[in-house]
């Protein structure tokens, strides 16, 4: 035997090895996913929730792990006792081998929610497009980030709201020793273009340009809104930071930032200071929803006018006020606008 074929074949017998290797890396780490996911599915039913799916497919070999589960299934509790669950017919995802950590997953584009109580159903059909959520599930960094176009629910009664673009991007990192406690979860999400069916009671009216929040949430998050897990939050120094929130519709549009908790009854309190544009059309929209009462509307818009100022760079008045809610009451500084309706966890 020559040289020349010695070498080839040595060649051959290399790759057929590394071959074989990657195959069994591949399918080794295949069996771990499909045990990850089952791994995963369990824990969420022993923190409540009802999870079911038809046994997942994965193939992609050897670039890509595929994942195809038929008849998604998740469901809950709400703290009033209304059941829910939501229903895919097929969720797909996709990692890399040598980066399991991150899945892709691609939303449906039909999907369902269901809310029954007392043997009534309500279910909301909804249609997206490019709904995609991604996951890093490192340990030093678990986050999440759906994005999804032309959002669509219909509701009861023929009605719809609608969403341009919906991002929710949430991270929970892990605490470093050497450094303050960071946040448990930070939470950044942005609706644009949201349209509300009409008669919907919004101070706002029914089209809504932008609606952000980007907010840190602080104390170990209760596993449901009842209010002993919300009192226990509280007491062990729950709150959220708010970096922005952002509501813009027609000429009017507020950012603030500051900090909300919950009171001894377990009822928001917030202290915001804020930036708001076209407060006039915003009192208007509230009197015209019955939020403040329409002979009250001119009193307290003179009120704010001789708060508000004009930007350097030219344009309408802008009024930055401290905003507050407290006690079940909405300030703009020291002036009320309107009564707060109180939240009945259970």
């Amino acid at each position: 035997m020559t040289r020349p074929v010695r070498v080839s074949l040595a060649i051959l017998g290399l790759l057929i090895a590394a071959g074989l290797a990657a195959s069994a890396a591949w399918y080794s780490g295949a069996r771990a996913l499909r045990g990850q996911i089952d791994d995963w599915a369990d824990a969420q039913r022993a923190n409540g929730y009802t999870i079911d799916y038809a046994a997942p497919r994965i193939d992609g070999f050897p670039l890509h792990y595929r994942i195809a589960a038929m008849d998604a299934k998740l469901g809950g509790t709400t703290a009033d006792g209304t059941a829910w669950q939501w229903r895919g017919p097929l969720v797909r995802a996709e990692a890399r081998p040598w980066r399991p950590s991150e899945i892709t997953v691609y939303l449906p584009p039909e999907q369902e929610t269901v809310f029954e109580r007392d043997g009534r159903a309500v279910r909301l059909p909804t249609r997206m497009k490019d709904g995609v959520v991604r996951l890093d599930l490192r340990r030093s960094r678990e986050a999440m980030r759906l994005d999804a176009r032309d959002v669509t629910v219909s509701l009861p009664a023929d009605r719809q709201a609608a969403a341009e673009s919906v991002q929710i991007h949430l991270v929970r990192p892990e605490p470093d020793p050497a450094l303050p406690p960071p946040p448990t979860l930070a939470v950044d999400v942005r609706v644009d273009r949201l349209t509300l069916p009409a008669g919907t009671d919004n101070p706002f009216g029914p089209e809504v340009a932008v609606l952000a929040l980007a907010a840190d949430l602080f104390g170990r998050l209760p596993a449901q809104a009842t209010r002993p897990a919300l009192a226990a939050w509280r007491d062990s120094g729950g709150r959220a930071t708010i970096h922005n929130v952002t509501v813009a519709t027609g000429p009017a549009r507020i950012d603030a930032e500051g900090t909300v908790a919950l009171d001894e009854t377990e009822q928001p309190v917030a202290n915001l200071d804020a930036r708001i544009a076209g407060h006039r059309a915003i009192l208007s929209a509230m009197a015209d929803r019955g939020v403040v009462a329409r002979d009250h509307v001119n009193s307290i818009g003179f009120v704010l006018d001789l708060l508000a100022k004009a930007p350097a760079g030219g344009g309408p008045p802008v009024l930055e006020v401290p905003v507050k809610v407290r006690g079940g009451q909405l300030y703009a500084g020291p002036v009320p606008i309107a009564p707060i309706p109180p939240i009945f966890w259970d």
